[in-house]
C-alpha cells in the first residue's frame, strides 16, 4: 500500500515518480507492464478488423475513383471505421475484464 504522498506524487506528475523510482521501488520492473497483455487482446483483433476492411474497402474503390486516390483512401478509411462495427468493442470490454481480474 501506498503512502498518500506517493499518491499525491502520481497524480500530480507520473513521470517524476518513476523517476524516483516510486513505481519500481514497490512493485517491481514488471508492474510498469502490467497491463499491456489485455490491452493488446483487445488492440490487435480490432487493428486487424479495421485493416481488412480498408484494404477491402480500397481494392472495389479503385474501379470507382481514379486508382489510389485521396478520394480511395479517404472514403476507404470512412467505411472501415463505420464497418468495425461494435465487434472491437467487445473484446475491448472482456479484456478490461480480464485486466481488472488478473
Amino acid at each position: 500500500p501506498f503512502s498518500t504522498s506517493v499518491y499525491q506524487t502520481l497524480l500530480s506528475n507520473p513521470v517524476r515518480c518513476l523517476a524516483q523510482g516510486l513505481i519500481l521501488e514497490r512493485e517491481g520492473p514488471r508492474s510498469l507492464f502490467r497491463g499491456l497483455g489485455p490491452n493488446l487482446v483487445g488492440v490487435a483483433p480490432s487493428r486487424a478488423i479495421y485493416f481488412a476492411a480498408y484494404s477491402t474497402a480500397k481494392e472495389k474503390l479503385n474501379d470507382v475513383f481514379e486508382p489510389d486516390s485521396t478520394q480511395v483512401h479517404m472514403v476507404s478509411a470512412g467505411l472501415a471505421g463505420k464497418g468495425q462495427g461494435h465487434g472491437p468493442l467487445v473484446i475491448m470490454v472482456i479484456s478490461s475484464i480480464f485486466c481488472f481480474r488478473y
